[in-house]
């Protein structure tokens, strides 16, 4: 079956991922957690241990991550709570594409994180020091790249506009009216 991970039980959730697109499309394209599971298991996958004070194995821990990773690539779609489906993109995935799901849902997460952080006051900076201070060294991204950040996200409807200018306002030093 599929390699372990270096201590034992179940394999890695990326050694998952190819097999759960497979179950799936058994099942006829949709299938539900249980049968996911179940069907693993049947297929020789270590169901391991319950995990902390959770109420799911090791398995299903990993399980949920690989369709995780599947969903934030475009291969799953999850229409209800528990309920998986097979995309046209899915059908088309073969091992050597795994790699590359997991090193794009990391660099996505990775931005967004960056993104998301531009967003938030910087720290350290007070509330009577000037946009001027964020061009000190010891900050990475000056006041004019935060902004055109906050900009990019607006025009991609990331973020509302309420939150574009509440943002806009905690780099410029000026008080949340709303939070005074």
């Amino acid at each position: 079956m599929e390699e372990n991970n270096h201590l034992g039980g179940p394999p890695v959730f990326s050694k998952l991922m190819l097999p759960v697109i497979r179950i799936i499309g058994d099942c006829g394209g949709t299938a539900t957690n249980d049968q996911i599971i179940k069907s693993l298991i049947k297929n020789g996958f270590e169901k391991g241990n319950t995990r902390g004070n959770q109420n799911r194995s090791e398995l299903e821990y990993r399980a949920a991550w690989a369709k995780s990773y599947l969903k934030a690539y475009g291969v799953l779609e999850n229409p209800t709570r528990g309920v998986w489906r097979v995309t046209s993109k899915g059908r088309t995935i073969k091992e050597a594409d795994i790699p590359n799901i997991v090193n794009f849902v990391v660099s996505e997460a990775t931005e967004k994180n960056r993104q998301r952080k531009l967003l938030e006051k910087p720290k350290g900076l007070e509330k009577k020091e000037t946009p001027k201070s964020l061009h000190s060294s010891n900050t990475s991204v000056s006041f004019i790249d935060q902004i055109k950040t906050i900009i990019t996200l607006l025009d991609s409807d990331l973020v509302s506009k309420e939150q574009a200018e509440s943002a806009i306002r905690k780099l410029s030093g000026v008080r949340d009216e709303k939070n005074n």
